[in-house]
């Protein structure tokens, strides 16, 4: 498989995106690109559920223009060509080409 040609940079929010959830995650054994994600898992991810240390974090509207103001002033600051961040309430992405 070739390697990408361009970047997506995403990360979630607190407890938002566990181990085992039923839409696919990564860990120490499925992490590399074109390859599969590890499979739902519901027990693991009650598991890990049960873990945490606080309510899984949403962010807000004020909270989303705080991480795309950061990213935007992080990319003019070392001066990388990205497109504006974007950002919901329980992940942020920006892409580069």
């Amino acid at each position: 498989m070739a390697e990408p040609t361009a970047y997506f940079l995403t990360f979630t929010t607190y407890g938002t995106w566990l181990y085992g959830d039923e839409r696919g995650s990564v860990d120490d054994r499925h992490h590399v690109y074109g390859r599969a994600k590890a499979t739902p898992n519901r027990e693991k991810y009650k598991r890990n559920f049960r873990k945490l240390k606080w309510q899984p974090y949403t962010m807000d509207a004020k909270a989303r223009g705080v991480v795309e103001l950061t990213i935007e002033q992080v990319t003019k600051h070392r001066k990388w060509n990205w497109p504006a961040p974007f950002s919901c309430t329980s992940t942020a992405a920006f892409r580069r080409v």
